[in-house]
């Protein structure tokens, strides 16, 4: 095993470890108090790299449980609603890939997008591959598996899905008719005549919460911070808000608090995650991921499910879910990510772990591992 695979395994286990501590009903020790880890990109820990150095839980180690920190791809990923409906994301999936399209009207401002109206129960957006963000696509589509991947039912399911230019002529919105021949130049066509792009579910309400707000953004950092108090009415916001900053870091998401992408449900009790189109770019830029990582550090608590299927996510189970798109099977141009991008994903998804772990030896497992 080559080391930087051994030392992934061991951090692996060593989190895996800790969550598993006082399962049998015994009370979890307190934690002396300690001075905040060091948790600097480059310092203590890589994470571009996958490597976890300089931590002192690695002398903690069972190489029995090496075995058992990797489970098969089945059962991670599991049918569940969205998050606000009723409706359950297999059949959402379902429709944005077989209803038919009865309107095209472009929204977008960086890239060709459509709201996409369907002849079903629930609308869409469509993405094609476009000359400007040509991996863009491909990205909403991983994002949504690795998004159900790990349990969080507020990221709009998004499927392969591909569709005729005649139909989009003969159904753009007729107030876009004069912009049909840059929308011609700046989709990536087929050579049969079809685009392909990621039919994303249109969630129907959502309101701003302005979290990306300074002042905003300091408060809810503040309570998802060690010390930090959360009200009971707030919890459910503040675990999204947690899940939020680890699932940007894992896929590389640097665009997230530039605009409306963090939206939520109109009584403002959950976050709807959206938006994923820059996401996975190898390498990631220094600049960026600098970024993606200081929002990462905004939370110190967790979700102990989320992390437990963040552990339990490993590269058959990430592979095994990109390929449960429905709409990619036989379609051309599939949509899906590159060996490098997913092998970049794995990395920061040991970063992650190696935060996480550093956080419970500084705080204690309950402290950390507090959020539902």
């Amino acid at each position: 095993m080559k080391r930087s695979a051994l030392i992934t395994a061991v951090s692996v286990s060593v989190a895996a470890s800790m969550l598993a501590a006082g399962a049998s009903g015994q009370p979890e020790a307190q934690a002396q108090p300690q001075a905040q880890p060091q948790l600097e990109a480059g310092r203590g820990l890589r994470p571009e790299r996958g490597l976890l150095t300089g931590h002192r839980a690695l002398s903690r180690i069972d190489p029995q449980q090496l075995m058992n920190t990797n489970i098969l791809a089945q059962g991670l990923s599991r049918p569940m609603a969205f998050a606000g409906t009723g409706l359950r994301q297999d059949e959402i999936q379902r429709h944005l890939l077989t209803d038919r399209p009865t309107r095209f009207k472009p929204v977008g401002s960086t890239s060709v997008v459509f709201e996409m109206r369907l002849d079903g129960p629930v609308n869409g957006a469509f993405k094609p591959r476009s000359r400007q963000r040509s991996g863009g696509a491909a990205s909403e589509v991983a994002a949504y598996r690795i998004a159900r991947l790990l349990g969080m039912d507020n990221v709009p399911p998004a499927v392969t899905r591909r569709i005729r230019r005649e139909d989009i002529q003969a159904r753009l919105h007729p107030d876009f008719a004069d912009a049909w021949d840059e929308i011609v130049d700046w989709t990536v066509w087929n050579d049969d005549g079809t685009c392909t792009g990621a039919a994303i579910y249109w969630v129907p309400q959502m309101r701003s919460l302005g979290l990306e707000r300074a002042g905003r953004m300091t408060r809810w950092t503040r309570r998802l911070r060690q010390g930090g108090e959360i009200d009971a009415n707030d919890v459910p916001l503040h675990a999204d808000l947690s899940r939020l900053v680890v699932f940007d870091y894992l896929i590389g998401n640097w665009d997230r608090w530039s605009g409306a992408n963090a939206q939520g449900l109109p009584d403002a009790s959950r976050l709807i995650i959206r938006d994923h189109d820059s996401a996975f770019s190898v390498p990631l830029p220094a600049e960026i991921h600098r970024r993606v990582f200081d929002h990462l550090k905004r939370t110190e608590k967790f979700s102990r499910t989320f992390v437990q299927r963040l552990l339990r996510m490993n590269e058959e189970a990430l592979r095994a879910e990109l390929g449960r798109d429905p709409g990619a099977r036989g379609a051309h141009g599939e949509l899906s990510l590159d060996d490098r991008q997913i092998a970049a994903v794995m990395d920061r998804r040991q970063a992650v772990i190696s935060y996480i772990v550093a956080l419970i030896d500084a705080h204690g497992r309950d402290r950390v591992l507090s959020l539902p």
